[in-house]
């Protein structure tokens, strides 16, 4: 069945079987439950943990945990953008330190598209407007730039852009850049064809003396005369 059941759902199962331990609370399965969840799931948790249990999520964490481990599990659980409020509102009271001037630095920097909402929301934690705060509990030039934060206001379309990709979120990690591919090495150059080699010519040897039947002291000459000549020098085969 787990595997035909949504994953909220299932979700939200396991989390009241996390409140309902043997002694204590599983805080290794809240933890592991409740965080690496974005808005739109969290919210789709707390709805079916609603529906299945008929409670509300965040009660349930306040009810039967304590401490910062509340704290830190209810700031999971809530709206990012309230969280945010809240933590601004925590490090405004003490800002002269290098602590608090830090967290307001990190927690107003780099939320371009979500400060409207957030200057919603903590007017409503501080029945205070964002800028007035600022104002109030900070000064000089860290004071003009919190306030200029603040202030600022996405111009239009910027969210379809941010959900169509045309334009990257402040906060996005930016992508590795690929990894060089390697040069391929240069082929190596053919080595010449050798030439073929000519034939060599051949040297007619002279022979020493003249034709055969001359002796081998002749001088080579051509004599002149018919066959019949040669026949009538030489003799008949009588005469031998």
């Amino acid at each position: 069945m787990g595997l035909l059941t949504p994953r909220e759902e299932q979700i939200a199962f396991y989390l009241q079987e996390a409140f309902e331990g043997w002694f204590s609370n599983d805080d290794w399965g809240l933890i592991s439950m409740l965080v690496h969840r974005s808005p739109d799931e969290m919210k789709e948790i707390r709805n079916q943990y609603m529906i299945c249990h008929g409670a509300d999520l965040i009660q349930d964490i306040r009810a039967k945990c304590s401490g910062d481990y509340e704290k830190a599990l209810v700031a999971l659980v809530a709206p990012r953008a309230r969280t945010i409020a809240r933590g601004i509102k925590a490090a405004m009271s003490g800002w002269i330190s290098s602590a608090n001037k830090g967290a307001l630095i990190s927690l107003l920097t780099h939320r371009d598209a979500e400060m409207k909402t957030l200057r919603v929301e903590f007017e409503k934690e501080a029945n205070m407007s964002l800028q007035s705060m600022i104002k109030k509990e900070c000064s000089g030039q860290f004071e003009k730039a919190l306030v200029a934060l603040a202030a600022y206001t996405a111009p239009k379309g910027i969210a379809s852009r941010l959900a169509s990709g045309e334009e990257a979120h402040p906060d996005a990690k930016p992508e590795p850049e690929p990894e060089p591919e390697p040069e391929p090495e240069p082929e190596p150059e053919p080595e010449p064809e050798p030439e073929p080699e000519k034939p060599k010519k051949k040297k007619r040897s002279k022979k020493k003396g003249g034709y055969p039947g001359e002796g081998g002291g002749g001088s080579g000459k051509k004599r002149s005369g018919s066959s019949s000549d040669w026949s009538s020098d030489s003799g008949s085969d009588s005469d031998w």
